[in-house]
């Protein structure tokens, strides 16, 4: 018998004596902390390619906040996506430095990764749910929701 619970298991026991609200809780503030890092390495590798700083839009700088009001399944899958986006950016910003300090130009590698970075960036942002529609309709009334 394995002393590992199974990902299966929603007890507290699997998320490490945590209640649930404090496992949700923990991986809404890592999300955060990884977002946080990847927009400032993204600058990084925006620097390196030569491409000048950029306003980041609401809806990325936001979206931590978007998806930790979400919940469910929106942020099973932004946690996934930001934790890949981060590994693939720490990957590539190490082989960007570390070709920079061989001499190498690594300017169009590092455009090569902000342009990827920027396509993850849009996806990941669009797994935030749509904003709750507040117009006015009666309810139960499909004509004026398809209407609408």
């Amino acid at each position: 018998m394995s002393s590992i619970p199974s990902r299966d298991d929603s007890s507290t026991a699997a998320l490490g004596g945590l209640s649930a609200n404090q496992g949700r809780d923990s991986r809404v503030r890592i999300i955060q902390l990884k977002w946080v890092a990847l927009q400032d390495a993204a600058e990084a590798v925006r620097a390196l390619a030569g491409l000048e700083a950029r306003h980041l839009p609401d809806e990325i700088r936001d979206f931590p906040e978007f998806i930790q009001s979400a919940g469910g399944w929106w942020l099973d899958h932004a946690a996934r996506a930001v934790g890949d986006l981060a590994a693939v950016m720490e990957q590539g910003l190490a082989a960007l430095l570390s070709a920079r300090t061989k001499g190498a130009n690594a300017s169009i590698a590092a455009l090569a990764l902000w342009r990827e970075f920027e396509a993850a960036t849009a996806a990941i942002v669009l797994l935030a749910p749509p904003p709750a529609d507040t117009t006015d309709r009666p309810a139960g009334d499909i004509d004026n929701i398809e209407a609408a």
